[in-house]
């Protein structure tokens, strides 16, 4: 499951007790902070057809 995280938590999710990560799970995580960029590559290798 991806987490989003910013840099001052990253100890906190390493290192954190289980009551810590279930805060991540149950937060929403600012929309202003979540960049999306699309890329040439595809995330899936499509299979070729048969000739």
């Amino acid at each position: 499951m991806p987490v989003f995280l910013v840099g001052s938590e990253w100890d906190k999710w390493m290192k954190g007790s289980f009551d810590d990560l279930l805060a991540f799970q149950a937060r929403k995580f600012p929309d202003e902070l979540i960049e999306m960029d699309r890329t040439p590559e595809l995330w899936v290798k499509r299979k070729r057809k048969a000739a």
